[in-house]
């Protein structure tokens, strides 16, 4: 049976915005998946996405940005070989760890100084992040929305304390970004997604290896139909 979340459900991006400013955790849809997000800048929002997530994270919690400009604005000596993978397989399929800028707090980057950068890929959410003046700290939860049902498989965990699920329609559940550092000499990758370290190898022109201590996270929780109420 159903569980039933009496969170709102909506296309509105202005409200899913309106919550995010109110320091909201909102659901919002990635190319594979929907997540839990909130104001990547914002102590108290993050409390709450930490709170949902329930603990102190091992791992970077990673930030949604909706365009190549922004990362500047939260990472620091980017090295020249992002740019080549970022074209050839960004938005959505690779997760950048970068030397963090002081604004990005080291709560969201389990206290090293990596922040976890991945540009935003589904439209609904590129449209909203382009909207914000600031980045989303999200935790990838394995959610699916299916409208053609009317039902949203979600964390029932989390019952009220999701503010808006921005409904992005159906997505393909898939393995999610790969997860790499850069490196002057070589590139590191943390975990493997949609992109194999061969075509990583392949595009950045560096060795390329799989690092023995990832430090990309595993998803928090299993998944749980729910439905809204009648």
């Amino acid at each position: 049976m159903p569980l039933t979340t009496n969170a709102p459900i909506g296309t509105d991006i202005m409200r899913a915005i309106g919550r995010l400013c109110d320091r909201d955790v909102v659901l919002v849809p990635t190319e594979t998946e929907y997540v839990l997000a909130c104001n990547a800048l914002d102590p108290e929002a993050l409390s709450k996405l930490l709170s949902m997530a329930g603990d102190t994270p091992n791992a970077p919690i990673e930030i949604l940005v909706p365009s190549f400009d922004k990362v500047s604005l939260y990472a620091k000596d980017v090295p020249p070989v992002f740019q080549k993978l970022a074209q050839s397989f960004s938005p959505g399929r690779l997760t950048f760890l970068l030397n963090k800028k002081h604004v990005v707090s080291e709560r969201l980057t389990a206290g090293s100084q990596k922040a976890a950068i991945t540009l935003a890929h589904h439209p609904l959410t590129v449209a909203m992040l382009e909207k914000l003046h600031f980045p989303l700290a999200v935790v990838r939860v394995s959610v699916f929305h299916s409208p053609e049902e009317g039902s949203v498989d979600i964390l029932d965990l989390f019952g009220d304390r999701i503010g808006y699920v921005l409904d992005g329609g159906a997505t393909v559940v898939g393995p999610g970004s790969t997860w790499l550092e850069m490196g002057a000499d070589a590139i590191l990758i943390h975990r493997t997604g949609s992109v194999t370290r061969e075509d990583v190898e392949r595009v950045g022109g560096l060795p390329t290896l799989q690092h023995l201590s990832p430090m990309a996270p595993e998803r928090v929780a299993t998944r749980a139909e729910v439905t809204k109420p009648v």
